[in-house]
């Protein structure tokens, strides 16, 4: 047997052993060529003593399975292509066998996946899923892969009985039949996790649980502001199993968007809404000082009736700070502390729902710019980018200031600015950056002009 280990194991044998075992695994039998090309002397001199043949000169050789078949047979091995295979690559397996072997791991994950939904429409959202078509595909694939390797899903089972306790509850609703009593519905999702999993951070939305349940609620709830995952990812059902495909559109992020929250509050399930915060200050029914307003409250303050009309919005807590002794008391102030939080949003809503004039101040760079374009988008004639102008930029600009990167220039150089169009060329020319801090004195002055 070493001797047969040795002599098959020799380098200069072994490109041809893996084309070969290439060439069988795709067939799944003894058949087809395999062509070597530029033959070293070495490679050259080792097949010719398999085959029997001279092939001396040949820098390219074709050779047939059948070939070295017969060839290995007649050896003093007396050992056939596929004992030889085996002994080489002990693992060796056809696409074949690998497929009879994932088709039986997948029926019993799907009788595994199957065993547990207990209601109608999760039963529904997994039949789809089966076909490849429902939301969540490529996250129940990942499911698969856990299944193979531990015959078993704890991220599946606790996200069915989340789902499943979701659609009871979405039932008894429809029904007006609260049977769980009033304080379990709406339920915040720390304690649904806990309740069905054991785990507050169960169904959080980076675990695979956590993916799971949210696909499923987009599956059970339905929102045409969510996006559903790419239909690339609906692949046939020969290759769903195997394929690597795009990530899932929605990607599953600590901080939950808007589109998200609202997914779950249809089912009746309530994100965190105390960690949401945004700092105010002269905010009717909340303070004459600064304070930070959890989600929790913004969404049960009453109507916002603006003293003055005006509300100035700020990115940065340090300018927000400077601003606040210049601020006439009547004049609310507000500051998202960077990316707007989902409360800041809430309370921007209400401003400009009751018609308030809304003037945002930002920095001079790339997130700077794209948190005033969405506002400004988001809220229409309603917000005004405050000092965020090409002028403005021009006085606050120095040499002493950070430089864009070219990742940064080439973002930029994709925006749209509508309030000014000369303010991305001009950024891009003086390829600096200009921060809120710069422009502290000028805010200043705007702000006491109020009065």
């Amino acid at each position: 047997m070493e001797a047969l280990e040795s002599y098959l194991q020799q380098p200069a044998l072994k490109r041809l052993w893996m084309c070969v075992k290439d060439k069988y695994e795709q067939l799944g039998r003894v058949g087809g060529k395999v062509s070597l090309q530029d033959l070293t002397l070495e490679e050259a001199d080792a097949l010719a003593g398999l085959l029997a043949r001279n092939l001396y000169g040949y820098s390219t050789y074709t050779v047939s399975l059948q070939e070295l078949n017969q060839a290995l047979f007649a050896s003093r091995y007396r050992i056939s292509l596929v004992e030889c295979l085996q002994c080489l690559f002990p693992d060796l397996t056809t696409r074949l066998e690998r497929s009879e072997a994932a088709s039986g791991e997948w029926l019993a994950f799907v009788a595994f996946v199957s065993s547990l939904a207990t209601t109608d429409s999760v039963k529904r959202w997994l039949q789809q899923l089966e076909s490849g078509n429902g939301p969540g595909y490529r996250t129940f694939l990942e499911c698969f892969r856990e299944f193979s390797r531990v015959g078993a899903s704890v991220a599946w089972a606790g996200a069915i009985r989340a789902l499943d306790k979701v659609a009871l509850h979405l039932v008894r609703s429809e029904s007006h039949s609260n049977r769980e009593g009033p304080g379990d519905w709406p339920v915040r999702l720390p304690v649904l996790a806990a309740r069905v999993m054991g785990n507050p951070h169960g169904l959080d939305r980076p675990t695979l649980a956590g993916k799971l349940f949210y696909w499923g609620l987009e599956a059970l709830v339905g929102n045409d502001m969510v996006a559903s995952e790419d239909t690339a990812l609906r692949m046939g059902a020969d290759d769903r199993r195997h394929e690597s495909a795009a990530e899932e559109m929605m990607e599953a992020r600590e901080a939950p968007s808007e589109q998200a929250r609202m997914l779950y509050r249809r089912a009746g399930v309530l994100l965190d809404d105390v960690s949401s915060i945004v700092w105010v200050a002269n905010w009717p029914e909340v303070s004459a000082y600064p304070v930070a307003v959890p989600l929790f409250t913004v969404e049960r303050l009453g109507t916002f009736e603006p003293p003055e009309g005006k509300l100035f919005i700020l990115e940065n807590p340090s300018v927000f700070a400077e601003l606040l002794p210049y601020v006439p008391s009547t004049v609310p102030i507000v500051c998202t502390s960077g990316q707007p939080s989902v409360a800041a949003l809430r309370l921007l809503d209400q401003a400009s729902t009751a018609g308030a004039q809304m003037f945002y101040s930002g920095d001079f760079d790339v997130k700077g710019l794209q948190m005033a374009i969405t506002l400004q988008e988001r809220y229409g004639r309603s917000l005004r980018p405050w000092r965020m102008d090409s002028a403005t930029y021009r006085r606050a600009v120095s040499e002493d200031q950070p430089l864009f990167t070219e990742v940064e220039r080439n973002l930029m150089e994709q925006m749209s600015v509508i309030w000014d169009e000369q303010l991305l060329p001009t950024m891009l020319s003086m390829r600096r950056k200009v921060f809120q801090e710069h422009l502290v004195s000028v805010l200043q002055q705007d702000v006491q002009d109020c009065e």
